[in-house]
């Protein structure tokens, strides 16, 4: 069951990307699902022409095996016509569905899918050291799928309801805190970020002591 709202009423058109078996297949297909559906009725001339072609491409493809030079030149045109078939296909399905997705999908035809939002992870594996610098401590995360950047944000121990936490944005998973106050502690907290502005933070965790 096609769940069509993850789908633009549109179809797609990937059959020059196609090889030759899958062009086969994929229009043997197409015909199948049509020719028996009352709903492409009005294509009936249009799609037994199809058929013909579709026909036509997969015995020009077994000459063509043998690899001899104009089997292959009429393998070729053969597949050209066969492809200039189903788009010209698509454009008279897709004016009868009207838009209705599932008239679209009966046809054998791929819907064109919508972008499918991405979830975020979250930020794992927070690893907090001592830097090499007074006043400086440096954070990692294992690196999130889809996050844009990172923020990294800290307050100094102990952390409190009233703690006022400092946030720094790097665009890796890494980053490099400095102007600490030495001999102190630090809760650190990693927040990726996603393209739309949506945020998975990790778990907060104490730092060592700032050198």
């Amino acid at each position: 069951m096609i769940d069509f709202s993850s789908y633009y009423p549109t179809l797609t058109a990937p059959y020059k990307s196609w090889p030759d078996k899958q062009l086969i297949t994929g229009t043997h297909f197409i015909y199948t699902c049509m020719i028996s559906r009352e709903v492409f009725i009005p294509l009936a001339t249009e799609i037994a022409d199809f058929g013909v072609l579709s026909e036509d491409f997969s015995n020009k493809v077994a000459v063509a095996g043998n690899r001899e030079k104009n089997a292959v030149i009429a393998k070729d045109i053969a597949r050209n016509s066969l492809i200039t078939s189903v788009l010209n296909l698509g454009n008279s399905v897709t004016k009868i569905a009207n838009g209705d997705g599932q008239i679209l999908s009966s046809a054998g035809m791929q819907l064109r899918r919508r972008p499918q939002p991405l979830v975020l992870g979250m930020p794992g594996n927070l690893v907090i050291s001592a830097g090499s610098l007074a006043g400086q401590i440096t954070t990692k995360v294992d690196s999130v799928k889809g996050a844009r950047s990172y923020v990294v944000r800290h307050t100094i121990d102990p952390q409190t309801p009233a703690s006022t936490w400092t946030s720094i944005t790097s665009t890796t998973r890494q980053c490099v805190i400095d102007g600490l106050q030495s001999g102190a502690k630090y809760w650190i907290i990693v927040g990726a970020v996603g393209g739309n502005g949506q945020t998975m933070w990790s778990v907060a965790q104490p730092s060592p002591y700032v050198p």
